[in-house]
């Protein structure tokens, strides 16, 4: 909680800084013409949240992985890439609206979530027949070790989760129901992948939240987002 402070104030500090600079020194602002574009410090953030994952899940012990690790309170990586992904949608979607109409902008966002699911469905179900593979171990991306900073707390340390549930019942025939629904609903897979979930679920609430955003209900969204965020922490 320390860092998460910290690095929060340290962020307030640089954007105001960034301001002030920007006023003094006029050839330093970034040139913003209002076109969709690439933005150039869109693609160092992209790249540092991508260095970010990889030392992170490589779990190799050193100066680099302390940062990724502490240096940004408690995001490791993929958080970055979903704060990444919903900054670059409220870009780039009022263009699409503007240019296709909002019908068309939507069913575009629904057509990226269903292949972002089905991509999903799948690594999970790759991932899996690797396991019947000779030589070769999967269980450092099939199994997952609590480090004892989880829900369970340290009593919890060195338990080790299968990530792959019910998923031997998938080769049966009939396979039970209960294990295709784990498998419909993501609720197996490699622990490197299982954010992919969230981006399958925020991406189908693309077009409705942005909808609501459009006509000013703005607070709408912010009530609702931290409703269900006080709803699960006190659960």
């Amino acid at each position: 909680m320390a860092w998460i402070v910290w690095v929060a104030v340290g962020l307030a500090v640089v954007f105001l800084l960034s301001g002030l600079f920007g006023r003094l020194l006029p050839s330093w602002r970034y040139p913003d013409d209002g076109k969709p574009g690439r933005d150039l410090r869109l693609d160092l953030f992209r790249g540092f949240i991508i260095l970010a994952v990889v030392i992170t899940h490589i779990e190799i012990g050193g100066p680099y992985s302390y940062l990724t690790l502490h240096a940004v309170g408690a995001i490791t990586g993929a958080e970055m890439f979903v704060f990444l992904s919903g900054m670059v949608l409220g870009m780039t979607y009022p263009f699409a609206i503007k240019k296709f109409g909002e019908w068309a902008a939507a069913i575009g966002a629904w057509k990226r979530a269903r292949k972002q699911y089905l991509v999903t469905l799948v690594v999970i179900a790759v991932v899996f027949a690797l396991r019947f593979v000779p030589f070769l171990n999967t269980d450092a991306i099939t199994t997952f070790t609590d480090r004892g900073t989880g829900t369970g707390g340290v009593g919890a340390e060195g338990r080790v989760y299968d990530l792959y549930p019910n998923a031997m019942q998938l080769l049966g025939y009939p396979p039970p129901w209960y294990a295709i629904r784990q498998f419909l609903l993501l609720e197996m897979g490699p622990w490197p992948f299982n954010i992919m979930g969230l981006f399958v679920v925020l991406s189908l609430f693309i077009p409705p939240l942005l909808w609501l955003i459009r006509r000013g209900f703005w607070w709408v969204v912010l009530v609702v987002s931290w409703a269900l965020y006080v709803f699960q922490a006190a659960r």
